[in-house]
């Protein structure tokens, strides 16, 4: 286990939380805001865009549909002042 995971906010939740069974906001809603100030969320991203390239659930707060949207941009060259995070 990385040693990041025992800090991640999510440990403290039901895991289903993160995988909702109707795909959207609503269903989403709860898991993003409990990602959106944990401390190990840039781990958790690079876990999802890399290591795992898992394509359900939530990692880092972003669904799979938008990690498949960052795996696509980081394909292209960045652009001075592009946002390497959403």
């Amino acid at each position: 286990m990385n040693g990041w995971l025992l800090r991640a906010a999510c440990r403290s939740h039901d895991p289903d939380l993160w995988f909702p069974d109707t795909p959207g906001v609503r269903s989403s809603a709860r898991a993003k805001a409990i990602c959106r100030d944990c401390p190990v969320r840039n781990q958790c991203l690079a876990l999802a865009l890399n290591a795992a390239n898992d394509d359900a659930g939530i990692y880092a707060g972003l669904t799979a549909f938008e990690r498949k949207q960052i795996r696509s941009q980081r394909s292209q060259p960045l652009r001075p002042g592009y946002p390497r995070y959403p």
